[in-house]
This record gives C-alpha cells, sequence and structure tokens, in this order.
C-alpha cells in the first residue's frame, strides 16, 4: 500500500468519527428491554462482618417497606453499594465515641465496633438515613434522622429526606 492511499484511508476514517462523534445509534441497535434498566430505587447494603448481617437486614427490609425500594442485602459473592462494617473508633469532636458514622462519599458506614448489640439495631437504621440523603447532617427533633436521642421509628421527616433523593414509590412511616 502506498503512502498516499494509506493517508487518503486514514482521512477517511477521521471524516467518519467526526461526522458520527454526535450522531445517535438506530432504534434498531438500542435495546428496549426493561430488565436492563435499573429500578429507580434499588440499594444493596453489605455488611463486612457477620455479626452486623441481621441489624443490617432489619434495616434493608423497613426502609424497603417505608419508601417501597428495593432495599436488601447484596446476595452472597455480589458487591454492595454500601458497605456496613465494624471500626474500634469513632471519636466525635468532644472526644467520645460516636455509635457510628457514614462516609462522607455515603458508600460506607462504621458501626463502633464497642455498641452493645442492641445499640446497633438503632445506629444501623439511622446511618441509612444518612445514606438516604440526609447527608452529613441530622434533621431537628428526635426522629430516627434527629441528631440527639433520635427515636427508633421511620418517621414522615426521614422518609421526605429519603424520597426526595430516591425515586419512593411508597410513603409508608412506621408508628
Amino acid at each position: 500500500m502506498s503512502h498516499r492511499s494509506l493517508l487518503s484511508r486514514v482521512y477517511g476514517l477521521l471524516l467518519l468519527v467526526v461526522a458520527c462523534r454526535d450522531a445517535t445509534p438506530p432504534a434498531s441497535l438500542v435495546s428496549t428491554r426493561s430488565d436492563l434498566t435499573p429500578p429507580p430505587c434499588r440499594l444493596r447494603f453489605e455488611p463486612l462482618q457477620p455479626s452486623l448481617a441481621a441489624a443490617t437486614e432489619s434495616a434493608a427490609e423497613r426502609w424497603s417497606a417505608a419508601t417501597g425500594c428495593d432495599i436488601a442485602l447484596a446476595a452472597p459473592g455480589e458487591r454492595g453499594d454500601v458497605t456496613v462494617e465494624l471500626t474500634l473508633r469513632i471519636d466525635k469532636p468532644d472526644g467520645t465515641q460516636a455509635p457510628g458514622i457514614t462516609s462522607d462519599d455515603l458508600q460506607r458506614i462504621y458501626i463502633h465496633a464497642g455498641s452493645r448489640a442492641s445499640q446497633q439495631w438503632e445506629t444501623v437504621p439511622h446511618e441509612f438515613c444518612h445514606v438516604f440523603g440526609v447527608g452529613p447532617e441530622h434533621l431537628p427533633g428526635d426522629g430516627l434522622c434527629g441528631g440527639k436521642g433520635h427515636g427508633p421509628a421511620i418517621d414522615e421527616a426521614a422518609l421526605e429526606v429519603a424520597c426526595s433523593r430516591l425515586a419512593c414509590s411508597a410513603f409508608n412511616p412506621e408508628p
């Protein structure tokens, strides 16, 4: 192949790439299968220690019932969207230990390893609040997403925040 014909082919390919860069694929090449579209609100939590599995599964089931979203534990071998793990220290600014904290990127929940099991059952659903939209803050009051003495029930305030981020198909506060 001559140098000139090679340049001609390269130039032709370059023109084709430029002409097609903003083009959309033909409808015949675009899948319309609904099973390829992720559900509007699906989240998988992955407890990294077996001792957190029951509390995490319970929190996922409660939040799923409250929001209508598909919230569950990651299947064995599946990576979760959010990990839940024990840690030895969660230092608060005043030097005391917090029972739980959620990472700034909302992909990791840390539960204090020294917490009583009953406290972990309260802390895990509270930390879900941060993942579902509260971010690093707390809601005013003593509801589940409140900062001090939060209640155990998924209340309307918690759902309002969660459903502003998730495409909830239900709005079922717990009694």
